[in-house]
């Protein structure tokens, strides 16, 4: 693509600084409009595509904040995950925590009882360990399976049709009292069951 007149007047006029900002505003708000819109010397939206498909040190600055950013996303995604992991293991372990009314209100140091937004009094709470519910154990363990096995790269679900017997050997009677024995085995050589023939 040719670069318009402007736009290469554009190249030459804005300084190394000017271009790598205006990278890292196209990085941020995902498109050249926004970028110009945001970038704290005057730029047009046309120029910053220009600079994008044809200027090296914009596209290598672009990569590279793509690249630091992606490799700082996934370090915070690693920590957040083992959190995660080992929350979910205290909860197995030990349970859920579950706070209960003491029945008595809160005061503060001065003896006055703690307020709330609405002025009324708070009461105060002692916590306790619930055992996890088997249905939370099930959901819990069934998602972490299907993550683990999608990290391997393994199925994470298994299909099996279960059909009614006495239909099918009904089905299979039809075709054989119609076709033969030869209807049978075309039958069964194309996958094909009674129902898809009704």
């Amino acid at each position: 693509m040719p670069v318009k007149q402007k736009d290469a007047k554009a190249m030459d006029v804005a300084t190394y600084a000017q271009r790598m900002e205006a990278a890292a505003m196209l990085y941020m708000h995902g498109t050249s409009r926004k970028a110009a819109k945001n970038c704290s010397f005057p730029v047009a939206a046309s120029t910053i595509r220009t600079w994008k498909n044809q200027n090296s040190d914009f596209q290598d600055n672009y990569k590279q904040l793509i690249a630091d950013n992606t490799a700082e996303a996934q370090t915070k995604y690693r920590e957040i995950i083992q959190k995660g992991l080992e929350a979910l293991v205290d909860r197995i372990d030990h349970g859920n925590v579950k706070a209960v009314s003491t029945g008595e209100y809160l005061k503060d140091e001065d003896g006055e009882f703690v307020l709330n937004e609405r002025g009324l009094k708070v009461m105060g709470t002692s916590e306790y360990r619930e055992p996890m519910t088997s249905k939370d154990l099930t959901y819990t363990t069934g998602i972490m399976i299907d993550k683990y096995n999608v990290s391997l790269g393994q199925a994470t679900s298994i299909r099996k049709t279960v059909t009614d017997e006495k239909a099918l050997m009904e089905g299979f009677t039809k075709i054989y009292d119609q076709y033969g024995a030869k209807g049978i085995i075309d039958a069964v050589a194309n996958d094909v069951t009674p129902k898809k023939l009704s």
